[in-house]
């Protein structure tokens, strides 16, 4: 069910399987389905479950509904059901954020997030040194000239903060022409 939306082509299916990633492909699907729904929160107070379904691009309300349920039960949206008509109603996060316990548990997910970037950045480090890792990378990457990358106008023009690049003759009547610097006397003045 959730499959058939991101890998409809068998030999897609059969790919996943065979990398070991269609778990993988399951935990994104579903997370994009939260993701959705959750977008919905932040744009309607009401909504029917078919609604839900359709923009979701889930099977069937009950589909949606089942979902629903579940980003309410994990707490990742408040909401309420009516079973009778099938209508959401979404509701405010009732959290105040000004209780002891609540502070901890900020301070707690601002410690685990430092740890998991620590432990990111140690990955990164790592894999960048790795010669087969990069004998991979290096094969697949594409070579660049240097005619590929944008050039770096070398006068600008400053206007209060912003910085231009030569639009002197272009500036409206309101602003200041305050001369024309290098980007290097910006860094050291």
């Amino acid at each position: 069910m959730l499959i058939n939306h991101c890998c409809r082509p068998p030999n897609e299916f059969h790919a996943y399987l065979g990398d070991n990633n269609l778990g993988l492909v399951k935990q994104v699907v579903s997370s994009m389905y939260k993701r959705n729904i959750q977008r919905l929160t932040q744009t309607y107070l009401t909504l029917s479950l078919q609604d839900i379904a359709n923009t979701v691009q889930l099977n069937s309300p009950k589909e949606a509904e089942m979902h629903v349920l579940q980003m309410i039960q994990e707490g990742d949206i408040y909401a309420t059901i009516n079973q009778k008509d099938g209508m959401v109603r979404f509701l405010e996060d009732p959290e105040q954020y000004k209780t002891c316990e609540m502070i901890e548990r900020l301070d707690f997910s601002i410690q685990r997030i430092m740890r998991l970037s620590t432990k990111l950045t140690t990955m990164n480090e790592v894999m960048s040194c790795d010669p087969s890792y990069l004998g991979k990378v290096g094969k697949e990457r594409q070579r660049f000239d240097y005619d590929d990358f944008d050039t770096v106008h070398s006068k600008s023009v400053v206007v209060g903060f912003f910085v231009f690049s030569d639009l002197k003759h272009s500036l409206p009547s309101r602003f200041s022409y305050l001369g024309e610097f290098s980007p290097l006397d910006l860094l050291f003045s």
